[in-house]
């Protein structure tokens, strides 16, 4: 199966978040959207996610990745000694992450009229099993995405989970949790959030 392109973009807007959100300095603003320019050009070729919907069970199992392209980026200011940059990309590319999750709910809002309820993620779902994760990517057909022996998906900046669907508007994610302001979300949990 086939992935489904994402078409993502390190917009001046994210840029400022980011420079809000992770205290970079005024005088770093010139590098970080320079920084965001070379994700999102690391991001274009390989960014995209694989879905196998059960919508009658309100199901779905996913896949998604920004691609190798970001990994080999963050390697390369790695052997440059170029470390503000490698921590630049990595919070940009956190950022392309939600934003990639939120694209993928509009597409399955878009082709089942269902909403994305809750992500639940190998690892953390006591009922999604780390070693159950190489079996899951091949069923949706993920290629590009594998995991290492201790269970890290490779490229690093990709998910493998499965997600809850309704036909509710008031259940529907936001995105993943951690960019999630929603406090009547169903899905808090205590302890989980400030």
């Amino acid at each position: 199966m086939t992935g489904i392109a994402l078409e993502l973009a390190v917009s001046g807007e994210l840029v400022d978040a980011a420079e809000k959100q992770y205290h970079f300095l005024p005088e770093d603003r010139d590098l970080l959207a320079q920084v965001g320019r070379d994700v999102e050009g690391a991001a274009r070729q390989g960014a995209r996610f694989w879905i196998r919907m059960d919508a009658g069970r309100g199901q779905a199992a996913a896949a998604l990745t920004l691609g190798a392209g970001v990994d080999a980026l963050q390697e390369e200011y790695g052997r440059k000694d170029r470390l503000l940059e490698c921590y630049m990309a990595e919070v940009l590319a956190d950022e392309l992450m939600r934003s990639a999750c939120g694209r993928m709910n509009e597409w399955i809002w878009e082709h089942a009229g269902l909403r994305v309820a809750r992500y639940r993620f190998f690892g953390e779902d006591p009922a999604l099993l780390p070693e159950d994760m190489p079996a899951e990517l091949a069923r949706l057909g993920a290629e590009g995405i594998r995991c290492n022996r201790g269970f890290c998906l490779i490229p690093k900046k990709s998910l493998a989970m499965r997600l809850e669907l309704s036909a509710d508007p008031r259940a529907a994610c936001a995105s993943v949790c951690s960019g999630c302001s929603r406090k009547d979300c169903p899905n808090r949990r205590e302890g989980n959030f400030p």
